[in-house]
């Protein structure tokens, strides 16, 4: 008996010692591991890296379905592995802005992390943000009401490259918290589509506003995208009694704060919310070299608009093009007016103007009265745009102090000797200025130094100190049978004019050096060829410090006509690029212009040059400029030399001709529409004592202006 114990004992001793042994770490373990815990592809070229994970369970990539399409995974799961598995990490080509996603594998109850990023063509998306506001500096109370935006600064918390002059302006604009029935954006907030960053929000109340002004913008960017989480509520309302609508929230964009222009917007869930927040976005493009903006925000509905998370950031893409010619005044959307400091001078030459003097004078004005040329010093604030292209002019501040306080904006002035700039960087915030040119009350609310306006000194240099040249055009179109040609040179520096192409048919025959203003005459031999119209280049420079050292200036004569009678020549031209402007400002309206006997009629904005075609919100609607007065010659050929069609479809183009002022039974040339030069030409000759009409049939979606620019038209017949 005592054998049998003994022996049983020793077995379940031996049973228990086995039951202690080390489990295989391949069936009892939980272990799932990565041999980086991040990834970082340094290119914004598509990409392939691995990673090894050693894994004790069967694994996965958690929610492999949800992962962004630049990312791919390849296995997505696997068996467990002690000796590891290799997983490779794909990324396509990046041409946005630096991103980053994280990537969960797992084995059930246990997970672990890699941090997938890779750099973008565009780099930082914090780098690109111009200014953002989530209006959440801290948080805004109710005490005896909702605080005004002017009476609080919880809201203010703006950041971004183009703060350092932001300033605001607002009409009974008030900030809030999310109580109440419509709730702040937050983070998580499944109720809506936009998940925004919580805290404050504005809350806009009927024919109200605001306005974030002073915008700083690095002039060589032209392509933005402007955002803002939007929600409307009308308390009890039944459902889509809510719904954000864009005709009601109104955003617009300027370049001097003074005229406006209305952006279009879209919403991230592609239609409007019905009580929820989601996030409306606006892509748009500048003109070339505009250095502020100023945003403005309003509604016609009393008290359902909110608005959070505002953020202006540079566009990787080109979006809607922006057209400041277009703007249209608002209320509360002036600047100026306000008198900062004494009034100083009496506008002469010997005593001008300061700032202060320059606005009261402005201000005792009646509305679009301009007064006599002044004399205005000052120094420059802020500049809204320098247009180094065909205007040549600048808009830009002066204040007596140099800061945006009482600042007075001169209206598309123009540069020393009111020569046209030709760089950006002729004038900036800082310079000293003495300006002639008209006060002007735009309006009756937007006081301003008038259109044409120049510079007389700069920092204390005045014209005669500072080096400059220029030329009077750098392209000159003369028919075949030309014999010479003349551009001016001015400034007041020694330069010289060489031929550099074309030496074989023109010839300097006056001015191939010269200091200061003086012509430069061309000698040119006929253009025998009937195949080819022919250029030549002369090019004008110094070798002193002006801002612009050299012109080229191109020479194109016309090919010889082979057809018609007798040789063809340059016989009338209609030409909207220089002075010739009508009385109508309207893209829908009409006016009569008479150039050398003959009357046209142009249905578009004539007000500026070149003239605009076109309109806003329009469906195959056709734009015409035509003639009134009969043209009493034959014609071999009409060019006519179209410029930017700006946003706008072209649905088709047309010229008419007719001997009859109604264009009964007219004869027709289609043509497509193209920048630059177009012939038109109907085989034979256009008869004499025809009427003729240009026709672009035209769309516009939108309620922002669009336009074709018409440029001129040429009449070339036998002398």
């Amino acid at each position: 008996m005592k054998l049998r114990n003994l022996i049983m004992g020793i077995f379940v001793s031996a049973a228990v010692f086995v039951g202690c042994k080390e489990d295989d770490p391949k069936s009892n373990e939980l272990k799932i591991e990565l041999s980086s815990e991040t990834l970082e592809f340094d290119a914004p070229v598509a990409d392939t890296k691995t990673v090894t994970l050693v894994s004790t369970r069967d694994w996965k990539v958690k929610d492999a379905e949800k992962l962004p399409e630049w990312i791919a995974i390849n296995p997505l799961s696997g068996g467990a592995t002690l000796n590891g598995t290799t997983v490779e990490i794909t990324v396509t080509a990046n041409a946005g802005t630096n991103r980053s996603e994280s990537v969960v594998f797992t084995i059930g109850t246990l997970q672990t992390t890699l941090t997938v990023s890779q750099v973008g063509e565009g780099g930082s998306a914090e780098d690109l943000i111009v200014y953002h506001n989530d209006f959440d500096k801290e948080l805004a109370v109710n005490s005896s009401g909702w605080p005004f935006l002017d009476s609080s600064d919880a809201w203010k918390n703006e950041k971004g490259t183009g703060i350092s002059s932001v300033e605001y302006a607002s009409s009974a604009v008030s900030v809030r918290t999310g109580s109440g029935f419509a709730n702040s954006s937050n983070e998580g907030n499944t109720a809506s589509v936009y998940a925004g960053s919580g805290k404050n929000n504005i809350f806009f109340a009927s024919g109200n506003y605001f306005q974030v002004r002073n915008i700083t913008l690095d002039a060589s960017k032209k392509d933005y995208k402007l955002s803002f989480g939007a929600i409307r509520s009308v308390y009890g309302a039944a459902a889509g009694g809510s719904l954000f609508d864009a005709n009601q929230f109104s955003v617009y964009v300027s370049n001097d704060g003074a005229k406006w222009v209305k952006l279009d917007y879209t919403f991230a869930s592609g239609t409007a919310q019905d009580a929820k927040w989601d996030l409306a976005t606006s892509v748009f493009t500048l003109p070339d070299n505009t250095s502020k903006l100023y945003l403005y925000f309003t509604t016609t509905e009393a008290s359902t608009y909110r608005i959070d998370d505002l953020d202006l950031s540079i566009s990787s893409v080109a979006g809607a093009a922006i057209d400041f010619s277009t703007g249209v005044e608002l209320v509360g959307g002036s600047t100026g007016g306000d008198i900062v400091g004494t009034p100083e001078g009496d506008g002469s030459e010997a005593s001008p103007y300061n700032v202060a003097g320059a606005l009261a004078a402005t201000n005792a004005l009646a509305a679009d009265s301009p007064s006599e040329e002044v004399y205005i010093k000052g120094i420059i604030s802020s500049v809204s745009e320098i247009d180094t292209g065909t205007y040549g002019n600048a808009t830009y501040y002066i204040s007596d102090d140099g800061t945006t306080a009482g600042q007075f904006m001169v209206y598309r002035g123009y540069y020393l000797n009111g020569d046209k700039f030709t760089a950006t960087d002729q004038i900036k915030v800082g310079d000293n200025v003495l300006i002639c040119g008209k006060l002007i009350n735009f309006k009756g609310n937007t006081p301003e130094v008038n259109t044409g306006s120049k510079i007389v000194s700069l920092n204390g240099k005045t014209d005669d100190d500072t080096k400059r040249l220029s030329v009077s055009t750098t392209s000159i179109n003369v028919s075949a049978e030309a014999e010479s040609a003349t551009f001016k040179v001015s400034g007041n520096v020694s330069w010289t004019a060489s031929i550099t192409e074309g030496s074989d048919w023109v010839t300097i025959l006056y001015g191939e050096s010269g200091n200061g203003a003086d012509d430069v005459v061309l000698e040119l031999k006929k253009n025998e060829s009937e195949e080819a119209a022919r250029t030549a280049k002369v090019t004008v420079s110094t070798t002193e410090d002006a801002a612009v050292k050299s012109y080229e200036i191109t020479i194109t004569q016309a090919k010889k006509s082979s057809g018609g009678s007798g040789e063809s020549v340059l016989l009338y031209t209609l030409d909207s690029t220089g002075d010739l402007q009508g009385s109508n400002n309207s893209y829908a309206g009409n006016c009569d212009i008479t150039v050398d006997g003959i009357t046209w009629n142009v249905n578009g904005n004539t007000q500026i040059n070149p003239w605009r075609l076109g309109g806003k919100s329009i469906t195959d609607t056709d734009r015409t400029v035509y003639s009134k007065t009969p043209y009493d010659k034959e014609l071999t050929k009409i060019v006519l030399t179209l410029g930017t069609a700006s946003s706008i479809t072209v649905n088709s183009c047309k010229l008419l001709y007719s001997t009859n002022a109604d264009f009964s039974n007219a004869s027709e040339v289609a043509f497509g529409y193209e920048e630059g030069d177009i012939e038109l030409t109907n085989g034979d000759v256009f008869p004499a004592n025809c009427y003729y009409k240009f026709v672009f049939n035209v769309t516009v979606s939108g309620s922002t202006n669009r336009f074709v620019q018409f440029k001129k038209v040429a009449f070339w017949g036998a002398e």
